[in-house]
């Protein structure tokens, strides 16, 4: 046993002879390990991820910053390059108490196995320990949530337990992923943020604050308000040949394609125009800056954005980020994910209608009623209209000789509120491109059976080969799937009469905003959502419908107007485009409904037979192109092929495959 003196000089001999490292990325550089399994593995390089030096560093003690918050994309390393530094440090270099918060309980238990190799990694094993000596005591100070070393503790709790937040004062608090936590404590106890930040104000000046969370939609983002309440550090890298310095945005990427397929995508500088390639990040993060954009509310608070655009090479490139943009576009139910995941900004839907001017601009090269060489199949989409209450009255004489009359007076029909019918041909061709082939307005009664009126006139004209359209080449196409409106109580047992009589695939469509919860028979769930429609089914008549979530395609549709034309061939993925002689009243209608900030939609009034068209043609391109991948798999599983084999057999090797069998020189 060691007397009283001896154990002071002992205590004084193991004193640190140096003050702790001022930086926090100096003292972890080489120190860390990182383990198998992550990107870069083997010892810490804080210039992998340079843009988090500042951040981590802000976090020191001799930092006068007190708050930093970080809005952020994935896959950048914010949580192992700069987080968990932040915890070495304080843990060893400058012990203290520290409190991590995850935003849920599995999150967390996550992070604590991670937690045990960064605890390895450097060294920390041994000084994990109780630090009040108990002989009755079985405490260990090396519990999954705790660990005691001295000078400190670390404690680690999820934004889902209210108790756990509500422990001792902690010097350092960071919280990861805030914005995946419920919004307010079970307990009445408002804001976990609020809570949290309460656990540090003991510390006075001396606390460090640190949250991070890619963001929400914009109305329940805590992350966001968070961002511009600080400074607003954006991360400006230079341009590889003119050496101005910029932002990386989205707006500023390009790609490359063969043919139809994705080659690579690259970054187009702002200034000179220049191309750099992903490879050329490592270069550019190594010489980037942060620059305010804002003033603070409190001068302590940094905020930060930084999107996976700056994700450096080894981890997601910039083709894999306009890959999923590309996804967001075929599906617009991905956008909201896109934009919080990959660009690390909150999702708002404002409420918008597309640019009439923008979208006129999306005329092409080819007349109406001629098929374009790359469209592959063709769908039809029909609305029909039962007219004003006067029109309704006339005979079908009446009728015609009052649109006779109308016409020479100069009238614009469309606008009249006669009865019709209007339908649009709508082409496919690969990656969602699309081709408006036709549109037509057949005057006539709808209400008077499914053998007089626009519905007899409908019958005759395909009857006729009206519905034959020519490519150049002479080929014809015909659409596979017709889809008329029926959702109209008076005119839906005429709209079933007439799908009967036109054909085995032309079905009634009962429309409803959103599909929740759809159950799809007979298609995998990767084909398919259950958001877009229920297949065709019989009703207890036997009749033949197609319930249609009209807010998905008419999001689809506004998202898809808005991709921009390529100055040469080919088109972007699902660039839309429409004859040159597509009157203008045509794209008035297509354009009509605002879209608001809840998903639906709100025409105000104003025409909008076009856009219905539309979505009943999308979704008979959804319904015939799904059903033939799934024949095409049914049968490649009947003749025993490997479940890899079938998963191949999918609807861009479909679409492939009949677009070959349908080139002009074939």
């Amino acid at each position: 046993m060691i007397s009283d003196a001896e154990f002071l000089i002992e205590c004084n001999n193991g004193r640190p002879t140096e003050p702790p490292p001022a930086l926090v990325s100096e003292y972890i550089q080489d120190r860390r390990i990182l383990p198998p399994g992550t990107p870069i593995p083997g010892p810490m390089n804080v210039y992998y991820t340079p843009y988090f030096v500042e951040v981590m560093d802000a976090m020191g003690p001799y930092s006068g910053v007190s708050i930093i918050s970080v809005c952020k994309g994935v896959q950048i390393g914010a949580t192992a390059n700069c987080a968990e530094n932040v915890i070495a440090y304080y843990m060893d270099a400058n012990p203290t108490e520290i409190l991590y918060c995850s935003a849920t309980n599995q999150l967390l238990e996550k992070w604590t196995k991670r937690l045990e190799s960064l605890i390895d990694s450097c060294g920390f094993r041994g000084i994990i320990a109780a630090q009040v000596e108990n002989t009755k005591s079985r405490k260990t100070g090396d519990k999954m949530y705790s660990k005691e070393y001295p000078g400190g503790s670390l404690s680690m709790t999820s934004l889902q337990s209210p108790a756990g937040l509500r422990s001792e004062s902690k010097q350092v608090v960071i919280i990861d992923e805030i914005d995946g936590a419920p919004s307010s404590l079970s307990t009445g106890e408002g804001s976990p943020l609020f809570v949290l930040h309460g656990r540090a104000a003991a510390f006075g000046t001396r606390a460090k604050f640190m949250e991070f969370s890619t963001p929400s939609t914009f109305e329940n983002s805590v992350i966001w308000p968070r961002f511009e309440a600080g400074d607003q550090r954006k991360y400006f890298v230079p341009c590889r040949h003119c050496k101005k310095k910029q932002e990386l945005v989205f707006q500023q990427l390009r790609a490359d394609y063969d043919g139809e397929t994705l080659q690579i995508a690259w970054y187009e500088c702002i200034h000179c125009r220049g191309r750099m390639d992903n490879h050329d990040k490592t270069w550019m993060l190594a010489n980037g800056e942060w620059r305010a954009t804002a003033s603070a509310a409190t001068r302590n608070h940094r905020s930060y954005h930084i999107s996976t655009l700056y994700s450096p090479v080894g981890m997601t490139p910039w083709t894999g980020v306009y890959q999923k943009h590309l996804d967001a576009i075929a599906d617009p139910l991905q956008m909201p994910s896109f934009v919080n995941l990959y660009l690390g900004l909150p999702f708002k839907e404002d409420g918008s209608r597309p640019d009439i001017k923008k979208v006129i601009s999306l005329r092409g090269n080819y007349k109406n009623g001629t098929v374009p060489d790359d469209v592959i199949y063709l769908t039809l989409g029909a609305d029909v209209q039962r007219g004003s209450m006067k029109y309704q009255q006339m005979t079908e004489e009446e009728l015609t000789a009052e649109i006779e009359k109308m016409s020479k007076d100069g009238r614009n029909l469309w606008k009249a509120g006669l009865p019709r019918i209007e339908l649009e041909v709508y082409g496919v061709g690969l990656h969602y491109k699309s081709w408006s082939i036709d549109y037509r307005i057949i005057f006539g009664h709808t209400t008077m059976g499914a053998y007089q009126g626009a519905f007899e006139k409908f019958y005759r004209w395909a009857e006729g080969g009206g519905m034959a359209y020519p490519r150049k080449d002479g080929r014809k196409f015909a659409p596979m799937i017709v889809l008329v409106d029926g959702t109209d109580g008076v005119t839906q047992p005429t709209v079933f009469d007439f799908c009967e009589r036109f054909g085995p695939n032309t079905y009634l469509t009962i429309n409803v905003g959103d599909i929740k919860n759809a159950k799809e028979p007979g298609l995998d769930k990767d084909l398919h959502g259950g958001v877009r429609y229920k297949p065709p089914q019989k009703n207890k008549a036997g009749q033949l419908h197609v319930v249609t979530g009209t807010n998905h395609y008419k999001k689809t549709l506004y998202t898809r107007l808005g991709i921009r034309r390529n100055p040469v061939y080919p088109q972007p993925p699902a660039f839309s485009e429409f004859p040159r002689d597509r009157p203008d009243y045509y794209f008035e209608m297509l354009t009509a409904e605002e879209m608001r900030s809840d998903g639906s939609f709100y025409n105000g009034g104003r025409p909008a037979e076009a856009l219905d068209c539309r979505v009943y043609a999308l979704c008979a391109a959804d319904i015939w192109l799904e059903a033939q991948v799934w024949d095409m798999r049914d049968r490649a599983r009947k003749a025993k092929y490997s479940d890899e084999d079938v998963k191949k057999f999918n609807k861009v090797y479909f679409l492939t495959e009949l677009q070959k069998q349908q080139k002009p020189d074939t």
